[in-house]
């Protein structure tokens, strides 16, 4: 914040969707961490989908909290 100077906006995107393509274009940068995101076929993308997007928030929650791996940066 002192590096900004002023007063900067903090914003929140719930995904992808609500993000414009030129707000985008501001989180890119070299800094931008990468990962690998691995994709389905389609017949087996439904149940994933549904899981994911659905209205199981607290197990999806759960799931996501037993799996999320940070790497740490020496």
């Amino acid at each position: 914040m002192k590096e900004l100077g002023g007063k900067p906006e903090i914003t929140r995107f719930k995904g992808l969707g609500e993000i414009s393509p030129k707000e985008f274009a501001q989180f890119i940068g070299k800094e931008m961490r990468l990962s690998r995101v691995e994709y389905a076929p389609k017949v087996e993308s439904g149940p994933i989908f549904t899981f994911y997007m659905g209205k199981n928030t607290p197990e999806r929650k759960d799931y996501i909290m037993d799996k999320l791996v940070v790497p740490v940066e020496e």
